[in-house]
């Protein structure tokens, strides 16, 4: 943290990296309810995918299939 490159970059990492847990955590990642490393992998993993699928939807959900007019929902 010593240089203005290091502060930069931990700023970049606050507003991302940050941000997702503070979801994980809102969304009910506080405590796990397995046990061992497959399971906890598993549930992290479906967190994760979960995370990114809300992410694409809310950015664009055209990639989806949502909003466009040729979209395979309507």
């Amino acid at each position: 943290m010593g240089t203005d490159e290091a502060r930069k970059v931990y700023k970049e990492r606050a507003a991302t990296a940050e941000c997702v847990n503070a979801l994980a955590r809102e969304r009910g990642l506080t405590r796990l309810r397995v046990r061992g490393r497959t399971k906890v992998r598993g549930v992290l993993l479906l967190h994760a995918l979960a995370h990114n699928l809300m992410r694409t939807f809310a950015l664009a959900p055209e990639l989806l299939g949502f909003g466009t007019q040729h979209s395979p929902f309507r």
